[in-house]
């Protein structure tokens, strides 16, 4: 992006400003916005890029600190990458395991079944979080929205989810129109 862009904007915008108005025609006050518009749209993809980019050197980073290990000075990496030490050991979290619970179980589970079986497998994920029904009810409805899940209600209209495959299909043969929203 320009910055010749950036400063012609603002000398318009700030014409503007200053004329008040009545001064102002629709025209100028049109194009004046058109110019906004264009250099936040490239602002955007300029930011974009760069979110990508610093994501591809923290990821080049942290995989160099697996692979030499303490041959990369730690306090370099702690002051680019501030939660360093998780990136290298890496524990599985609530998205994955609410996964692996609904794929076990063949019927579907309540919210607080559901956060039973977590907190048998693994007490310590729930633990983190302040509200954990209300963790594992969001990433249940985000399975749903991914396609990997089926919602539904129980006998009691209370809401269930059950595990379904790639193909729709749940684990005693049900097939589901997939609600997936993401490729």
């Amino acid at each position: 992006m320009s910055g010749q862009a950036g400063v012609s904007a603002q000398v318009q915008f700030s014409s503007v400003a200053r004329a008040g108005p009545r001064a102002t025609s629709p025209d100028n006050t049109d194009q004046v916005i058109v110019q906004i518009q264009k250099e936040l749209r490239e602002l955007l993809i300029e930011h974009a890029a760069l979110l990508r980019r610093i994501g591809l050197l923290k990821r080049t980073l942290t995989g160099l600190a697996d692979i030499f290990g303490g041959d990369i000075s730690s306090s370099v990496l702690s002051d680019l990458l501030p939660d360093f030490p998780s990136l290298r050991h890496h524990r599985p979290g609530l998205t994955e395991a609410c996964r692996e619970v609904l794929r076990e179980v063949a019927q579907p589970l309540t919210n607080r079944e559901l956060c039973d079986r977590l907190k048998q497998s693994n007490p310590a994920l729930l633990a983190r979080h302040k509200t954990p029904a209300a963790a594992v009810r969001t990433v249940t409805k985000r399975l749903v929205s991914y396609g990997e899940a089926h919602q539904s209600l129980n006998e009691r209209y209370e809401c269930t989810w059950q595990w379904i495959d790639r193909c729709g299909t749940g684990p005693n043969g049900e097939h589901y129109l997939s609600q997936k929203f993401h490729p």
